[in-house]
């Protein structure tokens, strides 16, 4: 029992009580964020065999809200509307097997999980920050835009091994005094031949390639 506590009307007495119970089962689909649970106060053995919902911070209109589940073997703290012992309630919580996360040592508030996790808005998402915004990723980072991606900033640097740049056959244009490519200032877009049939048209292509060279600095 984590407290009880009785707040008497001229109407009725409620009293308010917390029961510890691990977590057996998680919810999907329609019981997302639901749970199974063992109340050992109870059972030791016994699974309270309904879903039980879980108290969020945050509910939007329908459909929308926060979905945080915990994980199989977790302890949480489970509360019976007004006390009785259907339609419960649960919120989790930390303790010696499930301690709290390393990483913010020094303060800082977040979130660290094992798994995926995906932000779903129908409007804008905004990070705002006074100094830094760090994004990394270990293996792969996707930035795909359906109209137009934009970086905008004093200076842009991109640092890479290999750097690919593919417009799907349309046009890729930089513009700009100081943008240059293979140490040379930036040129214009250069034809390019048919495809090499014959000796005529591979000798047109191999003056391409060598104009396209001249113009990116190569002599």
């Amino acid at each position: 029992m984590y407290g009880d506590t009785n707040y008497e009307s001229s109407q009725a007495t409620f009293s308010f009580i917390a029961i510890e119970g691990i977590v057996e089962e998680v919810g999907t689909g329609e019981n997302a964020g639901c749970i199974k649970a063992r109340m050992e106060v109870f059972s030791e053995s016994i699974v309270h065999d309904e879903w039980i919902q879980q108290m969020t911070a945050w509910v939007g209109k329908d459909g929308y809200g926060l979905v945080e589940p915990p994980e199989v073997g977790s302890e949480v703290a489970i509360f019976g509307r007004l006390g009785e012992g259907h339609t419960l309630f649960y919120v989790s919580r930390h303790n010696e097997d499930f301690r709290q996360p390393s990483g913010f040592e020094q303060g800082e508030r977040g979130f660290k999980t094992d798994g995926g996790y995906r932000g779903l808005a129908d409007g804008a998402i905004r990070f705002l920050a006074q100094q830094l915004v760090e994004v990394k990723a270990q293996t792969t980072m996707l930035l795909e835009a359906v109209e137009t991606l934009t970086a905008k900033a004093q200076t842009v640097n991109i640092e890479s091994q290999n750097f690919n740049a593919d417009a799907g056959g349309e046009v890729i244009e930089a513009s700009g005094g100081g943008i240059g490519f293979l140490g040379a200032g930036a040129t214009g877009k250069i034809p390019l031949p048919p495809d090499a049939s014959n000796l005529g048209t591979v000798i047109a292509l191999a003056n391409a390639i060598k104009t396209s060279l001249k113009t990116r600095g190569f002599s």
